[in-house]
């Protein structure tokens, strides 16, 4: 009996073990089941990612081709040009094969994906590309002004090709089959190169190779000139341009300017590059001659050389100080610690070569003669605190020099004089925000320019940011020769008797009414004007 019990327990044991373990492979089984289901199948999760892959290549495709696009037509713009859809073969990548351009939509097979581009160049996917597909490239890809481009073209075709046919006829190439070709082509001409490819079940495709890069002109200058000169600075301008295409030569654009300067003490040109038809040079010494020029490249890199041009910088101004209330014409020497009182004194200490700068304390001054018939042959500035600062003028007052320009910046003109032709002039004058204040209504021809005698030069007057509160009949007059300049001005400054137009050298940007309005800081409160105009608005804006 023991023994029987012990074999009947050995078998349970083995029973419950092949029970457990067909549990097991059955489980496993189903879970096959369920990842092969999920895994494969039209719906599994490798054909999603396979699917999910493929989407994103013909983004990134489309996205590339979209790039290559916007490229082509940046660079028809910087021509002057719009975007033609027989441009886009001119699209110099070796993944791109343009297509017939005869009719929108154009067909484009970027990395064996099929696109068509639209009338508004929006790119649209199709499908993947089949048959012959033709990508090309060039050295060099850019524009040149060397005899020899080389066409690099790049042939693939599932069935395998025939044959090529190249441009020039009776050459062709024998491809026995092959499915990928690499062909150079080397052109001396811009043109269009249409290749013939020939698979091998005799269907044929065309490619057009347009080569648009060959420029041998180089840039036309048509002047130089040098402008805004001060004691420190200077802004070189060049007009140029590139030569217009002809069929040897197509126009590739400015690409660059470099400017080149030095003084008679530098040993070599300093170079400034940019891509703008002007430069700015800085930290120049003040009072000293500089030698310039600039040489012109097209983006095939032809250049052309301006000519020289030499230009003085202006001297440091010397200044000079005036107190009406603190100073002494007496024991003053112009210095700020020691100013002079009047105007009076100027025509003692200013002498040519030097511009001056001088400066006006709060208080009356008296306009005098003297200030038109100094010895100086460079700038003169007088230069006020706004309203505190006023000049009278209480006289006629003429000149005939001409060798310099006599500037009086923020402060008040007091007119309190009526007459006519007070301010006839041969030297020419400048008022940059100045308020001209007890102008009459009838103070005709109050400013006068002259003629420097007839000698086919004249004086100019100029008004920047001027404010005149009153109407005042015929305050511009010319019938002396001069010319006037005025700009962001505002108040009644009516031109007088035989002012043309031919008289103004600009009269752009001004207020001029019969009804100016103002309050008592001379601020304009008039709705019709609203730009900038005034004393409060400029280089010696009041604040």
């Amino acid at each position: 009996m023991k023994k029987f019990k012990i074999t009947r327990e050995i078998n349970e044991e083995n029973a419950i073990t092949l029970v457990a373990l067909t549990v097991t492979i059955i489980i496993l089984l189903i879970l096959s089941g369920i990842a092969i289901a999920t895994l494969g199948g039209k719906n599994g999760l490798f054909t999603k990612v396979k699917l999910g892959k493929e989407r994103y290549a013909i983004s990134e495709a489309k996205e590339k081709l979209e790039l290559e696009i916007t490229n082509l037509k940046i660079e028809q713009q910087g021509k002057g040009k719009e975007l033609k859809k027989e441009d886009l073969p001119k699209m110099n990548n070796d993944e791109i094969d343009v297509r017939d351009t005869t009719n929108f939509p154009v067909e484009v097979i970027y990395k064996n994906y099929k696109f068509e581009v639209d009338s508004n160049f929006q790119v649209t996917y199709v499908g993947e590309a089949n048959g012959t597909v033709i990508t090309y490239t060039t050295e060099p890809k850019e524009y040149t002004n060397k005899d020899k481009i080389t066409v690099k073209i790049k042939i693939s075709n599932t069935v395998g090709i025939k044959k090529i046919e190249y441009p020039d006829k009776g050459n062709e190439l024998e491809c026995n089959g092959k499915k990928n070709i690499a062909i150079d082509y080397d052109v001396n001409k811009n043109g269009v190169y249409v290749f013939k490819i020939i698979d091998i079940n005799n269907k044929a495709t065309l490619k057009e190779i347009i080569i648009q890069q060959f420029d041998k002109n180089n840039p036309i200058i048509n002047n130089i000139n040098i402008e805004n000169v001060t004691i420190s600075e200077l802004t070189i301008k060049v007009d140029a341009k590139d030569e217009e295409s002809t069929n040897e030569n197509i126009k590739s654009g400015i690409e660059k300017y470099e400017y080149y300067i030095k003084s008679n003490s530098d040993n070599e040109y300093k170079k400034y590059e940019s891509k703008e038809n002007q430069y700015t040079v800085s930290n120049l010494k003040p009072d000293t001659e500089y030698t310039i020029y600039v040489i012109v490249y097209d983006n095939a890199q032809n250049s052309a050389k301006t000519e020289i041009k030499k230009q003085q910088t202006k001297s440091a101004p010397k200044n000079i100080y005036i107190d009406a209330n603190n100073g002494n014409d007496t024991t003053g020497d112009g210095t700020q610690n020691n100013p002079f009182k009047t105007l009076n004194n100027l025509n003692k200490i200013i002498v040519n070569g030097f511009t001056y700068n001088i400066y006006l304390n709060d208080g009356k001054y008296n306009f005098v003669d003297s200030l038109l018939s100094l010895d100086a042959n460079k700038d003169i500035s007088i230069i006020g605190k706004g309203k505190s600062t006023e000049i009278f003028a209480s006289s006629k007052y003429s000149s005939i020099k001409k060798d310099y320009s006599l500037k009086f910046c923020k402060l008040i003109w007091n007119a309190n004089f009526v007459s006519t032709n007070v301010i006839c002039t041969y030297t020419s004058l400048e008022f940059h925000n100045v308020v001209f204040y007890n102008m009459s209504s009838n103070a005709n021809d109050y400013f006068l320019p002259n003629d420097h005698g007839r000698e086919y030069t004249y004086a100019i007057y100029t008004f920047d940011h001027c404010t005149l509160p009153t109407f005042s009949e015929n305050t511009l007059s010319i019938y002396q020769g001069g010319k006037f300049n005025i700009k962001y001005c505002y108040g009644g400054f009516e031109s007088g008797w035989a002012t043309g137009e031919e008289d103004w050298l600009d009269k752009t940007y001004n207020c001029i009414t019969k009804n100016p309005k103002v309050d008592s800081e001379y601020r304009i409160t008039d709705p019709n004007c609203t730009k900038e105009y005034g004393v409060y608005y400029g280089e010696y804006a009041w604040k």
